[in-house]
C-alpha cells in the first residue's frame, strides 16, 4: 500500500489556493464537487475500475485524527477511462461506514455508493502538487504523464458519526 497521507502530510491546501494554478485541463475534476466518477463516465466511453488493493490496517496518526478510529478499510484503486489510466485512488473506510451502506465494494467505484446515497456529505476540498518522481512505481501511467508534477486532492465524507477520507491523484490529462 502506498502510504500517500504521510508522503503528503504538510502539503494540503484548500481548494481555493490551487484555483489559479490548476492546469486548465484538469479543473473541471479538481474542482468537482460532486461524483467524479459520474463526470468521468460521462466523459469516456467506458469507465471501469482496477482494484489495486483492499486490506483492514492500523491508521497512522493523520488519517486517525481525521476519522476518529483506529482502523479502517484501505482501498487502492485505479479508475481507467477508455482503458487509459487517469486517477489513482486510495480510500480509508472505517467499520462504522459499512453498515451505511459501503461494505463489499468489490469493482464498483465508491464515489458511485457515496453519491447515490444522498446522506454521505463531502467536506473540504484538499489540494497538493506532487513531483512525478514521487508516485509510486505501480501505477500504470508513471510514464505517461506530461509533465513534472500532477495534482491530487482529498475530502472526508460524513454520515452521521462516520467519516470516509477518500484521496485521489490525477495522473492523466482527461479531456473535460
Amino acid at each position: 500500500m502506498f502510504n500517500l497521507p504521510n508522503l503528503l502530510r504538510s502539503s494540503w491546501e484548500p481548494l481555493s489556493q490551487y484555483k489559479d494554478i490548476i492546469p486548465d485541463r484538469l479543473h473541471p475534476l479538481l474542482c468537482e464537487t460532486g461524483s467524479l466518477t459520474a463526470l468521468l463516465r460521462a466523459r469516456c466511453g467506458a469507465l471501469h475500475v482496477e482494484v489495486l488493493s483492499e486490506q483492514k490496517c492500523r491508521l497512522e496518526h493523520e488519517v486517525k485524527a481525521i476519522l476518529k478510529c483506529d482502523s479502517a478499510l484501505c482501498r487502492e484503486v485505479v479508475l481507467y477511462c477508455d482503458d487509459i489510466p487517469v486517477v489513482y485512488g486510495q480510500s480509508w473506510i472505517p467499520e462504522s461506514a459499512n453498515s451505511l451502506g459501503l461494505s463489499n465494494i468489490g469493482s464498483t467505484p465508491l464515489g458511485e455508493r457515496l453519491f447515490d446515497q444522498q446522506a454521505w456529505k463531502r467536506g473540504e476540498i484538499e489540494v497538493t502538487k506532487l513531483q512525478k518522481k514521487a508516485l509510486p512505481s505501480f501505477l500504470p501511467s508513471k510514464g505517461t504523464l506530461d509533465s513534472d508534477i500532477c495534482f491530487a486532492r482529498r475530502s472526508v465524507f460524513t454520515r452521521q458519526d462516520s467519516k470516509v477520507l477518500v484521496c485521489e491523484i490525477f495522473l492523466n490529462g482527461v479531456k473535460v
